[in-house]
């Protein structure tokens, strides 16, 4: 179940709210935990024993973690409960990558490789495993207590807004909420504002661009010609941000609807002015837990002759194989990991000397390297789309309508919405905000006409999503298969 698929905004989501808001405090707990064990099982009711018994490990190693140091004891359980949980994402993401066909080549049986080529990956198996992580080490390093009520436990893994695709969550950032969500009318709006924003980026932008980027990268080859090969990679990239940053706008939305604040995600990626500031705006949590957790203790115990670079392509190549264990995934992760560590070398850091649309060329060119890898199913395809951003034409054939729909004809709307996309990936938005709240503080009587008018637009944004939505144009978020 997708964020923007029907079942979930005309039946799931609507019952749940509804159910939530009049329940008291007390049972929101059993109705949040119930909706989010319904949301995980529809379509994989198969991996909810594996996911309640993720849960169950490390809520118990969790407890074991306490009792042993208030007993004096020193076994390390934090170290073992780590062990188990990126055993249990390695198992998966192997095994879901490569299928069967690998598995018979490396000596297993027909019917065994059949069943494990045949597994299908746990909905937000990876922004699980990263959460737990993250409460086993801050229970072990005393930063918060354990949990020691099993189902709100249940509720901090599973909790259904975050699941999907994220942020990835930390437990001392929730456990207040976890016990008393504040549920009240601001919280509500505001998430419903949210919501509607996020859903509007994924309908009407990023799913536009994917009817112009998605049939390229289904091609055996980029049979396309040099410009249009350019139009592609650019609408690849807003398309991404739209597609990642909509879903965890959404996510935002329903937590704080339901009374829960999760982390931001993203702060305007595309300005940054190097690769390392872009990663202080992409996917936020995620570049800040393998900080915390990989990079601060890879510092903290490094020798004189691995230096810092060394330590900060670890973390990169950590960050490729998060997303897939397929070498563009790698070359992604090592293209942006190498760009940071140059930055941090004393010549990188005179990047910061130059004029600064230098810079931001200079970010912007290393962002669209990267992406090709990360779009291409294979090395020879992202190769082959390199070639042709140089200018080569050669071996290009005629495409049938039918195979490379919409391509070679490109529809106007696809067009409008990727200058649209351009457009509000600067910071508009805010710099907006800010005049209207200079405006509002001298002028209190406009408040209310610039609400009405702000939540008018959502609500034309609202009805296009759906329109959209109905018509069957609407595919799941790119980040939700990590």
């Amino acid at each position: 179940m997708n964020f923007n698929s029907p079942t979930f905004l005309f039946l799931f989501l609507p019952i749940c709210l509804l159910l939530y808001f009049i329940a008291n405090s007390r049972w929101r707990l059993w109705i949040g935990l119930a909706a989010s064990l319904i949301f995980f099982a529809w379509g994989q009711a198969f991996n909810l024993p594996l996911m309640l018994a993720v849960i169950a490990i490390n809520y118990f190693i969790g407890l074991r973690i306490t009792a042993d140091r208030s007993g004096g004891k020193h076994f390390p359980w934090a170290i073992f409960g780590v062990v188990i949980d990126l055993l249990i994402l390695i198992f998966y993401k192997y095994f879901t990558t490569f299928g069967a066909g690998i598995l018979v080549s490396l000596g297993f049986s027909e019917t065994i490789a059949g069943f494990l080529g045949n597994l299908q990956f746990p909905i937000g198996l990876s922004y699980i495993t990263f959460q737990v992580i993250s409460y086993l080490l801050d229970v072990h390093n005393e930063l918060c207590e354990n949990e020691k009520d099993f189902f709100v436990f249940s509720l901090y893994i599973l909790l259904f807004p975050k699941i999907l695709a994220g942020p990835i969550t930390r437990y001392s950032t929730l456990k207040e909420e976890l016990i008393k969500p504040q549920v009240n009318t601001e919280n509500i709006t505001g998430g419903i504002r949210r919501f509607i924003q996020g859903l509007a980026k994924k309908v009407l932008i990023a799913d536009t661009l994917g009817k112009l980027v998605t049939p390229v990268f289904k091609m055996g080859t980029p049979n396309i010609s040099p410009a249009v090969t350019w139009l592609v990679l650019i609408a690849f990239a807003i398309q991404i941000y739209y597609d990642f940053s909509g879903i965890t706008d959404m996510a935002i939305g329903m937590g704080r609807m339901m009374g829960f604040h999760f982390v931001e995600n993203f702060n305007y990626p595309y300005i940054a002015r190097s690769i390392a500031d872009f990663w202080r705006r992409w996917h936020i949590s995620l570049s800040s837990w393998f900080r915390d957790y990989v990079f601060y203790p890879l510092e903290f115990n490094r020798t004189i002759r691995l230096g810092q670079q060394v330590d900060i392509l670890i973390i990169f190549l950590l960050t490729g194989l998060w997303h897939g264990f397929t070498p563009p995934f790698i070359v992604w992760g090592l293209i942006n990991g190498a760009a940071v560590a140059f930055e941090s070398t004393r010549l990188g850091r005179k990047l910061h000397l130059l004029w600064p649309p230098i810079q931001h060329l200079y970010a912007l060119a290393v962002m669209l390297t990267g992406w090709v890898f990360f779009r291409s199913p294979n090395f020879e395809f992202a190769l082959a789309f390199f070639k042709r951003l140089t200018g080569d034409a050669s071996g290009l054939t005629p495409l049938s309508f039918m195979y490379a729909k919409p391509l070679p004809i490109i529809e106007p709307s696809v067009l409008i919405v990727l200058g649209v996309g351009v457009l509000f990936s600067l910071p508009i938005v805010p710099a907006v905000k800010k005049i209207f709240e200079r405006i509002t503080a001298k002028h209190t009587k406009l408040e209310l006409p610039l609400v009405a008018i702000n939540d008018g637009l959502l609500l034309v944004l609202l009805i296009f999503s759906i329109a959209m939505i109905a018509s069957g144009n609407y595919a799941p978020g790119i980040y939700g298969r990590f």
